[in-house]
């Protein structure tokens, strides 16, 4: 049982608590977290193996939320990832009048095939979005558990005149570095 419970704590599967805007959620331990300009970033990377979660900071919608989706799908995902497949959709109502959409798509980082997941919440005229990525089986689990904890606090409405006909999320690189050192890579 102990060598089990140490495997188990080993390998990032326990979770620290995480708030950003109006979501909270859950991280493996382990994985580094940076604050950029209107989002948080955490990220693991093992050998040629990574996954990624950036949480934007909520913006006004537009009111529509297929026209928000479609806008941070094309602004968040397939503008910087070079994907052009369209995304495989999933809908669902939360708790505090959210509405999720979730789209998956594959796209090719540094010759190998990975894999993009946009998260799109949208309340009152607020829209919050996730980008998950991994190039691994290995941290599919981990985002499926970061994905199952999120958590949204009840949103203040926004009114007409000051709903977004615009995105004004920050921009964002679609590039990616590695730092190399001993026998660890970070994605940045």
């Amino acid at each position: 049982l102990t060598c089990f419970l140490i495997i188990y704590s080993l390998t990032g599967y326990t979770q620290t608590k995480e708030s950003f805007d109006l979501v909270s959620f859950e991280v493996p331990k382990g994985w580094k977290k940076v604050t950029g300009n209107g989002s948080v970033n955490y990220s693991i990377t093992h050998k040629e193996q990574y996954a990624k979660l950036i949480v934007y900071k909520s913006i006004p919608g537009t009111g529509d939320f297929n026209t928000d989706f479609e806008k941070e799908w094309n602004d968040l995902v397939a503008v910087p990832y070079k994907t052009s497949a369209a995304p495989e959709l999933t809908e669902d109502n939360l708790p505090n009048d959210w509405k999720i959409k979730s789209g998956t798509s594959a796209f090719s980082f540094n010759g190998s095939r990975s894999v993009v997941i946009l998260m799109t919440a949208i309340s009152k005229g607020n829209k919050i979005s996730l980008v998950f990525l991994t190039n691994s089986d290995t941290y599919m689990g981990a985002l499926e558990t970061i994905g199952n904890s999120l958590q949204f606090k009840k949103a203040k409405a926004i009114t007409g005149n000051t709903i977004a006909t615009t995105n004004n999320q920050p921009k964002i690189s679609s590039s990616y570095t590695f730092n190399t050192s001993k026998d660890r890579k970070s994605v940045v």
